[in-house]
Parts: C-alpha cells; structure tokens; sequence
C-alpha cells in the first residue's frame, strides 16, 4: 500500500510519482543529502593509455572539471567489452593482433572506489596517480588522515569488489575512479577534490542545506560523466552505479 505522508492517506502508485514522490525527494535533499550545486561545470578529457587485459578492452583517461572556484582532476579507469561480432583486422607489425572492436553503444556501470583504480584489478598497466610515471596530467591523491591506510594499496587488493569481467562478459562497460582523488570522507574534502572547485572551503564556512561527501560522491554519477561521452564505445544514457559492498 502507497500513502501519502501528510495525510497518510492510501494514494494510487500513479498519484504517488506524479505528486507524492517529488516532495520525498526534496526532503532528503534538505534533511539528509544537501543541497548540490547547480553551476555549470567545464569538463575536459584526454586519453591516457590503452590496451587489452584478460579479453577485455583498458583505457584510462584524464578527467577534469572546472568550476567556478578552480579544477579538479582525477583519472578514470574504463572496463569495454568486445564485440560479439568484430571486424577483422590484420596484425599490427610486432604486436601481433590487434584488440577487438567495441559496440558503437554499450550499457555502463559507474562507480567510485575506495582503494584506488589499480587496486580494483591486478592488471600491471593500470595508474597509480602520484607513484607511476604517467603520460599527462593524472591528479592528486586527496588524504582522509587514516593512520592505518596503506599508502598505495597493493594492485587487485579490492578484486573481489569488483568483479569487472562478470560485466564485460555479458557486454556491459565498467568505469571507476578513486574516491580520494573526487573527495576524500574527512572534514578536509570541502577544500580538496569536487567540493573545491565550487569554492565550499570549510566545514563550519557552509550553509546547513548545502551538499556533503555522500551528495558530492552521488553528483559524478548524475551530473558530468552520464552528459559527457568521456570513452568511445560507452553510452551516457544508459547507466547504473556500482555499489561496493
């Protein structure tokens, strides 16, 4: 049964999503999540590195947002699934043959995780932001001031958190970034990552309504990278998160 939570009243599913359910809504921005913020936001990108690990598509790009008040940049990992039916394309002279084609659209997973990109797989060529030598701009590694972190994660450490070819298996692309570099769950995030280039710089310096960690983690997922084709071969219209256990 569906009610109406001022008069309790039953209320039709239809009445419920027409009438009921923005109210809900806007509750749990105000009271739970914060308000995000509605400035337009630049984003630019630049591809990485490519390759192909365990009949799988790799590509790993730059990401950065400009906003108002400054510049974040975080690199992102894309997971693509190959074709069922690809072209067929000669051997490249020395590499011997070349990784398989991509649907032109594919559905996406997105998700942010903990422990960093290179921890999610164990795939060597994978970046580690701030210890690997990278070929542009990759970003900072934002501090959460955990005295037990472990300062980088070894590689594939959070696998079993991401079982990336249960995915791409059944054709869907995977795409990550780490959590510290977007902003870390510390009081510090306000001034670090996302939330700086807004220009919240304090915990105590914010309004009650305005967004924290969880809205902020959220906003990728809704605001730039399902607007932004940020890989070939992945779709910004057909998506659904990732939620680590």
């Amino acid at each position: 049964m569906v009610v109406s939570p001022q008069s309790q009243d039953p209320v039709s599913p239809e009445v419920w999503r027409r009438e009921v359910r923005p109210g809900v809504l806007q509750s749990f921005e105000r009271e739970v999540y914060g308000r995000a913020p509605q400035e337009p936001v630049g984003l630019d990108w630049t591809l990485l590195e490519e390759g192909e690990v365990d009949g799988r598509q790799r590509r790993q790009l730059s990401v950065t947002l400009t906003g108002p008040a400054g510049r974040c940049t975080f690199v992102v990992l894309v997971h693509l699934p190959r074709s069922s039916a690809p072209a067929a394309k000669p051997p490249v002279p020395g590499k011997g043959a070349p990784a398989e084609s991509v649907p032109d659209r594919v559905p996406v997973f997105l998700g942010l995780n903990f422990d960093g990109n290179h921890a999610s797989t164990t795939d060597p060529e994978v970046i580690r932001p701030g210890v690997d030598p990278a070929p542009g701009d990759v970003g900072e590694v934002n501090g959460d001031d955990r005295d037990d972190a472990e300062a980088p994660p070894e590689r594939g450490s959070a696998g079993a958190a991401w079982p990336v070819h249960l995915a791409t298996e059944r054709g869907y692309a995977v795409i990550t970034a780490h959590y510290l570099q977007t902003g870390a769950d510390h009081p510090n995030t306000f001034a670090q990552g996302v939330m700086a280039t807004f220009g919240t710089s304090t915990m105590g310096g914010r309004d009650d309504g305005e967004w924290g960690s969880i809205s902020m983690w959220a906003w990728p997922h809704c605001g730039p990278a399902p607007r932004t084709n940020v890989s070939p071969g992945s779709s910004p219209t057909t998506r659904a998160a990732w939620a680590r256990p």
